[in-house]
């Protein structure tokens, strides 16, 4: 009876976990929807935990997350409840919006919190959902980058999805190669208002210390990229 229940117990959470999975079940498409960033920068609900997340992952990476103030107008908000790795990365950006704001005039790091519109149909809007029809496992569930970095110059508006990563990412692979993919694919891109001066970009994943170069592969894209039509 024993080994027929424990059968029985691997089988609904196995179930379990893949409801979870697709429960907002949605195939991506190449077609992207403009919203009004009014209408999706809230105020912080999230709380602070009272614990290492990194112990979570066996990661020796430091994930304590705290509500840092950040005094700079290119940071959206006055202050960020992040771990750590989110931190390094918004002032090692900070670091380069001088430069950046050689060929931009607007330079803005906007952090996008799940938890703003947790309760709220807003939620699933701002996901990216995976449209790769070549893609070996589907993830339908969809995910919203940490981070988005806005540029404008007077020839176009430039979006850069950032996503900070700490612990083992290979779990999590999926959305990097999403995010790689939209570079990619660039021409295949169709905006929903049919405007030709948007343009949206993905970064490698940024790990703690830039271990895989993320913010080099920025400057390619916003720097470098800006007198080559941005097509990299």
């Amino acid at each position: 009876m024993g080994k027929k229940l424990r059968i029985v117990e691997l089988y609904l959470a196995e179930v379990a976990q893949k409801i979870k999975k697709n429960f907002n079940s949605h195939r991506g498409t190449n077609k992207f929807i403009g919203y009004p960033v009014k209408d999706y920068m809230t105020d912080y609900k999230k709380r602070i935990p009272n614990y290492d997340t990194s112990k979570l992952f066996m990661d020796k990476n430091p994930q304590t997350v705290q509500r840092f103030v950040i005094d700079d107008d290119y940071f959206v908000y006055e202050s960020a409840i992040i771990n750590l790795t989110e931190k390094q990365l918004i002032d090692r950006i900070g670091e380069r919006v001088q430069e950046l704001k050689e060929h931009y005039s607007e330079v803005y790091l906007i952090r996008m919190d799940e938890n703003m519109h947790r309760e709220s149909a807003k939620s699933e809007n701002m996901k990216l959902h995976e449209f790769n029809p070549n893609a070996k496992d589907v993830h339908f569930e969809g995910f919203q980058p940490d981070f988005i970095l806005y540029l404008q110059n007077a020839d176009f508006f430039l979006q850069v999805f950032i996503e900070p990563k700490g612990g083992k990412i290979e779990e999590q692979q999926w959305k990097e190669d999403l995010l790689l993919y939209i570079n990619e694919h660039e021409a295949e891109l169709a905006f929903e208002d049919e405007i030709d001066d948007v343009k949206i970009k993905g970064l490698k994943f940024y790990t703690i210390n830039d271990g895989r170069n993320t913010l080099k592969q920025l400057a390619q894209i916003a720097i470098d990229g800006e007198f080559r039509g941005l097509s990299m």
